[in-house]
């Protein structure tokens, strides 16, 4: 499993979570972040985004995982994403479907719910309802 996660400490929250699981923790990789050399040959470290394809790729490649978690999905579609706007979304989203089929791999994106519990459950999802129709058209 390749798991992003942006909220809960991978110490001191998902360790012992999939701990309690009776998980094999060989089998669990935590995409962090990027590095490379700049031009002046200093590390540079950044975060990753589901539109770096290229290291998520590089990611899918090296591990051949079964599932991708990531965990919020907000917090991975990058700083000038407006989460409730369907067309930002969307290609986001099937670039990243894109590349979980080619590997054969699941996807779950993990989604904050909005307060209100008057809405259908398919609109409780904080953000646009291209996360659920992207979901429902690829078939997740």
């Amino acid at each position: 499993m390749v798991y992003l996660s942006a909220e809960d400490g991978l110490t001191d929250t998902l360790r012992p979570r999939l701990d309690k699981a009776g998980t094999d923790l060989n089998r669990i990789y935590a995409l962090t972040g990027t590095e490379e050399i700049d031009e002046t040959g200093k590390l540079k470290s950044g975060n990753v985004s589901l539109k770096d394809l290229d290291v998520i790729e590089a990611a899918l490649q090296q591990i051949k995982p079964a599932l991708v978690v990531v965990d919020p999905l907000q917090a991975y579609l990058g700083a000038k994403v407006d989460i409730y706007r369907a067309n930002e979304v969307r290609p986001i989203l099937v670039g990243l479907a894109a590349l979980t089929e080619k590997y054969k791999c699941a996807v779950l994106y993990i989604r904050h719910l909005g307060k209100s519990q008057q809405d259908r459950v398919v609109y409780r999802g904080l953000g646009s309802i291209g996360f659920s129709a992207t979901a429902s058209k690829r078939g997740y």
